[in-house]
């Protein structure tokens, strides 16, 4: 934490025509147990201003106590909409809040009493379907729970260095890895694992009697939206930022190389979607892969194969 920071929390909450979405968490927010002075929400608009800002501003005139800053800019893209508002962030520490999801009351106090220089500090994330019952059974939640109540050496959780949800960190370390504007989806793999190279030595799993719930609404998607060309472009452009990773930060390698055996298994599973792009991207693939990555991807690919 640099020493004109305040010991708080930042929440970086970017929303693209989030008008219609964004109440719930700002009013989850508004509901913390932490005093209102030790943490602020950073809202980042981008995008075509679908009446956000007006909701934003009418939200602070009626919760005076709370530290609400909104910045705007035109162009969407939730990467460059983040960044800005990690510029802003004047605590100490950020957590990153998506327009559709909330938090419980206890979430910010909890982690913030976690965090400290060269820590993160990580909890629960619960699953919140569309039409389906809450879970926290999935790989993030699993992670948390296999560790809840410890302090641990950070390259030990495999959960670290995936999605926003349900994590903080010192603000410094955000501002030096910033999310990658030129993809539009898996920016959160690369944040996260640029941010852990920066010094980072512990992560601290909070336990489950601390209360810190992220919710997270999962919206239906079909198969041929995960699968689209922008989509596969990213996910080739993450891997190729791991690799780079691993061979900078020897330390995280193992870790690294885990996030792309996990990226090479979408790519198969879109392969196995779209039959089209096997080929180009076997070809593309492979000179990024490990022979045990490019496996992975070809039996996620030719599930009939196994």
């Amino acid at each position: 934490m640099s020493a004109n920071q305040p010991d708080g929390i930042s929440v970086i909450l970017a929303t693209c025509r989030g008008a219609g979405r964004i109440g719930r968490a700002l009013n989850s927010l508004a509901r913390q147990t932490l005093a209102p002075e030790r943490f602020e929400v950073v809202v980042s608009v981008n995008g075509p201003d679908d009446g956000t800002t007006a909701v934003v501003e009418r939200f602070a005139a009626a919760h005076p106590a709370m530290n609400i800053v909104v910045t705007a800019s035109p162009q969407a893209s939730v990467s460059r909409a983040r960044n800005i508002a990690l510029e802003l962030a004047r605590m100490g520490y950020f957590t990153v809040l998506d327009d559709d999801d909330w938090v419980s009351p206890e979430y910010l106090g909890a982690l913030l009493e976690r965090c400290a220089p060269g820590r993160v500090a990580t909890t629960f994330v619960c699953d919140v379907p569309v039409d389906g019952p809450r879970t926290f059974s999935h790989y993030l939640g699993e992670a948390v729970a296999r560790w809840a109540g410890r302090t641990m050496p950070a390259t030990e959780l495999p959960s670290l260095t995936s999605a926003n949800g349900g994590k903080a960190a010192p603000t410094q370390l955000g501002r030096r890895a910033l999310f990658p504007p030129q993809v539009s989806s898996g920016e959160d793999v690369v944040f996260w694992s640029r941010l852990v190279t920066q010094r980072v030595r512990q992560v601290a799993v909070l336990p489950i009697h601390a209360r810190a719930f992220y919710y997270r609404h999962v919206r239906s998607a079909s198969v041929s939206r995960r699968s689209d060309d922008q989509w596969v472009e990213d996910r080739l452009v993450v891997i190729a930022e791991l690799k780079t990773l691993s061979a900078d930060f020897p330390a995280w390698a193992q870790r690294f190389a885990f996030a792309v055996y996990g990226q090479c298994v979408s790519l198969g599973q879109a392969a196995a979607a779209r039959p089209e792009l096997l080929d180009d991207l076997s070809a593309r693939l492979e000179p990024l892969a490990t022979h045990h990555q490019f496996e992975a991807f070809w039996r996620a690919a030719r599930p009939e194969a196994r």
